[in-house]
């Protein structure tokens, strides 16, 4: 039984995943569903607001789930690769210095939006960030998965993985977090230790790391709306006008032959059966419609999101600049970042001249298929509009089309995404300095095996076959105390420890640690059959 940190809340496991009840009346209050329990390498609540827990699998993910909302999934964490023995997730505060001046101007900015597809149109819909949903500001959230490497997740956005040179055969035990370390208890006394305390004793690096993160994330966010322009928006206006003017009639050709038609008026037979059956009022309706959805629309992605987070990253990495250099670290340059800001306003500004260039097109191709539709259709003058007519015929009328061209930023992303990799690989070298690890016995050691551990807010209990041991984080004995010899098994709930012996019976004891360290039983031991 796995009881909450905050509320009256407890788990527990059942065939198809896990349960959540309530301790008063043992009443069903959630379910996480999970596929195949055999996968799962453990589970665990969130300290800071108890609402959250996170389940750990043997192939490297962890999903975080909503405790509250009927166990829903709120995200899925690729930590690292499998196999998996155990994973913790600890929650840290993270210290505010009222003396340092820190302030990222970002967060002053507008709210960021983001474009999505419904099942019929593109639409307008807040941003937020995949762990927004669980994650709070001032708390350094790392999850920790051991197995042949220590992996761990900071703040469910960026995955380390952190070698382990010393193998140990026992079996482990269990993994648990003190005092921002993660130990690993194996049964013969033998204890892996992961420590961030360097880290959070180095404001810069925390800085740092958020800031390369915040970097990360718009980057990705460029990416995913660049895809989604690219795929919902230009495809299908591409799609149909490759089919209905290469398709159908053939780029070349077709430039000619409208081109002659728009200068001198003449029409040969086979462009006025193109423009009456390849055409004709469906058609045009669809072109009008696809081209301006693809331009309007398109436009809007690039003023409302792409510039807004261009603008961002170039604050951003101006405070990363002044980070690194307060680290005396050097800093890649900003041009990727300057040149995709100022690609953006280019295409900004093309797109909206072609989309002119467009209307005055299609209002004149639809005057020469009424023409071709309706004998005493009287056509317009579009005598003024026959440059910009001229001009689109020339743009979009060839293999491969330029039409939009400037929206084809793949090489400055890919510039843009250089520059991230650089940041992210001075992050990851100071990471490797400020996070550690250790791999010892402890001494003196206690009698084997070990049986269950528990930690204790500072401190560390142990239950052994014939004693139970206090620890500090240091893994230094504060206090032990003798119990019944001859153990086979034990297990913590909180700080009372249930024993099963040779002959069936159980004991049920309880300690609290006293402030000066001493270890004391709480309560009577009671002892029963099992």
């Amino acid at each position: 039984m796995n009881r909450n940190p905050l509320y009256p809340l407890y788990v527990k496991e059942f065939p198809k995943g896990l349960s959540i009840h309530r301790v008063a009346d043992d009443a069903r209050i959630a379910t996480v569903v999970v596929r195949d329990m055999s996968q799962v390498a453990g589970y665990q609540w969130d300290k800071a607001t108890g609402k959250f827990i996170s389940v750990f699998y043997k192939d490297g993910t962890a999903r975080v789930y909503d405790g509250f909302r009927s166990g829903r999934l709120v995200s899925l964490l690729r930590v690292g690769d499998g196999p998996v023995e155990a994973g913790v997730w600890d929650r840290i505060q993270l210290a505010q210095d009222a003396v340092v001046i820190d302030h990222d101007v970002t967060q002053q900015m507008p709210r960021m939006i983001k474009f999505a597809r419904d099942s019929h149109r593109l639409c307008v819909v807040p941003y937020s960030l995949p762990s927004g949903v669980w994650r709070t500001e001032n708390v350094l959230d790392v999850h920790v998965l051991l197995g042949e490497s220590w992996m761990v997740m900071l703040d469910g956005e960026l995955p380390l993985s952190i070698p382990i040179h010393a193998d140990v055969q026992s079996p482990l035990i269990k993994l648990v977090t003190a005092q921002h370390k993660g130990f690993a208890f194996y049964s013969d006394g033998t204890v892996k230790t992961l420590d961030v305390n360097a880290l959070l004793e180095h404001p810069p690096t925390l800085r740092l790391l958020k800031t390369v993160m915040a970097m990360e994330q718009l980057h990705r966010y460029l990416l995913d709306h660049s895809e989604l322009v690219l795929r919902d928006l230009i495809q299908p206006y591409e799609d149909f006008v490759e089919r209905t003017c290469d398709g159908a009639f053939g780029y070349v050709p077709l430039q000619e032959q409208l081109t002659e038609l728009l200068l001198i008026g003449s029409v040969s037979s086979g462009l006025e059966d193109w423009l009456v059956n390849s055409i004709g009022d469906k058609n045009l309706r669809r072109w009008r419609k696809l081209g301006t959805e693809a331009y309007h629309k398109t436009l809007q992605v690039l003023t409302l999101a792409f510039l807004p987070v261009c603008e961002r990253l170039i604050v951003l990495s101006q405070r990363l600049r002044g980070i690194l250099a307060s680290m005396n670290l050097p800093c890649p340059t900003q041009q990727p970042l300057q040149e995709l800001l100022h690609a953006v306003l280019e295409a900004i500004a093309r797109l909206s001249a072609q989309q002119r260039l467009l209307g005055s097109f299609l209002d004149w191709l639809e005057d020469k298929v009424h023409g071709s539709l309706d004998e005493d259709y009287k056509p317009h003058n579009f005598r003024t509009a026959t440059r910009s007519i001229s001009k689109y015929l020339q743009l979009r009328l060839q293999f491969p089309s330029s039409e939009f061209e400037s929206i084809n930023m793949e090489e400055l992303l890919t510039a843009s995404k250089g520059h991230m990799q650089e940041t992210s690989a001075i992050l990851h070298k100071e990471l490797a300095v400020k996070i550690t690890t250790q791999t010892q016995s402890l001494v003196p050691l206690p009698d084997t095996p070990l049986l269950d551990v528990i930690a204790l807010e500072n401190t560390i209990l142990l239950a052994c076959p014939s004693q139970t041991l206090l620890l500090d984080t240091s893994l230094r004995t504060l206090s032990q105390h003798s119990q019944a010899e001859g153990a086979t098994s034990a297990h913590w709930s909180n700080n009372t420890l249930h024993a099963s012996f040779p002959d069936g019976t159980v004991t049920i004891t309880s300690y609290q640690v006293t402030p000066n360290g001493d270890l004391q039983i709480a309560s009577t031991p009671s002892r029963a059959m099992s």
